[in-house]
């Protein structure tokens, strides 16, 4: 399972920054923050996009990102043999050093 949360320009700043629904794009804009999630658990697979949601950041730095996040998706879930349309509600926090 994994979590992508991104913005194809510069690093955002503190404070809250919507993610964007992803599906209104053909080429996602630099200055957006978007989000990607997948879901892997034994034989099942989901691949989803974000919807909107809230990236709230209490740290940015060229060290170290920190903050918390609430995450609306929507994807394919191929789960028992059986595809069907799915939308998720995911929250959580991240603290991430520079890579």
């Amino acid at each position: 399972m994994g979590i992508i949360i991104g913005r194809l320009s510069t690093r955002p700043g503190e404070g809250t920054h919507a993610i964007v629904d992803l599906r209104d794009y053909d080429e996602t804009p630099a200055d957006v923050i978007f989000a990607v999630f997948i879901y892997q658990q034994g034989q099942n697979l989901g691949t989803f996009v974000s919807t909107g949601g809230e990236l709230t950041i209490t740290q940015s730095s060229a060290n170290r990102m920190q903050g918390t996040f609430q995450l609306l998706a929507a994807g394919t879930l191929m789960e028992g043999g059986e595809v069907r349309d799915v939308t998720v509600v995911i929250s959580g926090s991240s603290d991430a050093g520079a890579a």
